[in-house]
């Protein structure tokens, strides 16, 4: 493919479409496409993402938050293919990428139904898919909810590491993402009351920071926002995921590629991810007795016994979610798009 790939958002900080963007940023500059992360605008003076990319080698661009100006990058780069992620892009790209003769592909990420003024955009973004060329959702219960068909394609990260032949000491068991009422992270602190004899490490920022540390019990650490969580992921052992609405998390992807079991909400496409895969289940968000239960089962297991479920949690990712698994199925669209 002879012209630029945009892959567009709108980003405030580092989430899960931030770390699906940058994924396949690298997986696409590696393979050698002219691939373009393109920024709505930026909220601080520097984003951690665009940071990594151009360290990266990946060429990034700053629209500043107007469409004149993204117009006249359209006709001036004249990219073939622009890739929205997250409904404010999704809504800017497709209304304005025709006037530079690109082909619009959407992704739609998220499981949960907004409300408020966001309502509204995501109806939006989601009643407008009809003026893409391709749209694509990361699980079905998302593809679902358009008003059109969308090709289901999970979300990827690097294959996994080589094996070591130990896990480390003092391992974490973890909550890692947003603090909103989506991701249910109250429902964390119920479960640390039932088993205080264990330390539970919460990652993350957002609305319901304050009220969570009013009312945590001493076995909780907050570590509030962290940019990069890749010097971070080593030390946890087991991620809880107990939210209400999801697609496909990129946090359980990147925490079972570094050999950490997972529990989770039975949402999006969690059931796929972790059937078959011994250590990892699925329980229902508000059973916290039933949370507690499972995590209390897995820190009676010795390290010996939960290698293995290491070693399959990081072949679950290398054979089903990994960049060599996914990214065809990217490329399958981009040449399909590109030749209408």
């Amino acid at each position: 493919m002879d012209k630029a790939i945009w892959l567009m958002l709108d980003s405030r900080n580092v989430g899960g479409i931030e770390s699906h963007v940058g994924q396949l940023a690298k997986a696409l500059h590696k393979r050698g496409y002219d691939v373009w992360v393109v920024f709505w605008k930026l909220y601080d003076s520097e984003h951690p993402l665009r940071s990594e990319l151009q360290q990266r080698g990946v060429k990034t661009l700053l629209l500043g938050g107007s469409p004149w100006r993204f117009i006249r990058a359209v006709r001036r780069c004249k990219p073939r293919i622009v890739h929205t992620h997250g409904y404010k892009a999704g809504l800017v790209g497709r209304f304005l990428s025709w006037c530079g003769g690109a082909s619009v592909v959407s992704s739609y990420h998220a499981g949960e139904t907004p409300t408020g003024r966001v309502w509204l955009y995501d109806w939006l973004d989601r009643q407008s898919a009809y003026l893409c060329q391709a749209r694509i959702a990361v699980s079905e219960q998302i593809a679902s909810r358009l008003p059109c068909s969308a090709m289901v394609i999970d979300n990827f990260v690097q294959a996994a590491e080589p094996a070591t032949n130990e896990i480390a000491g003092d391992q974490q068991i973890a909550f890692v993402g947003r603090l909103s009422v989506e991701k249910a992270p109250e429902r964390i602190l119920k479960i640390a009351e039932q088993l205080p004899q264990q330390t539970f490490h919460l990652y993350g920022d957002g609305p319901l920071l304050s009220d969570l540390q009013s009312k945590a019990p001493d076995n909780v650490v907050f570590h509030g926002k962290v940019d990069d969580m890749s010097q971070c992921w080593p030390a946890i052992e087991l991620l809880l995921i107990p939210s209400r609405a999801e697609g496909l998390p990129m946090v359980a992807l990147e925490a079972m590629a570094h050999g950490a079991s997972v529990i989770a909400s039975p949402l999006g496409g969690l059931p796929s991810l972790l059937k078959d895969v011994d250590g990892c289940c699925l329980i229902d968000g508000d059973n916290t007795y039933g949370w507690a239960a499972a995590i209390d089962d897995y820190q009676q297991l010795s390290e010996s016994q939960k290698q293995p479920l290491a070693e399959q949690a990081k072949a679950k990712v290398e054979r089903a979610y990994s960049t060599t698994a996914i990214l065809p199925l990217f490329e399958s669209i981009y040449a399909k798009v590109s030749r209408t």
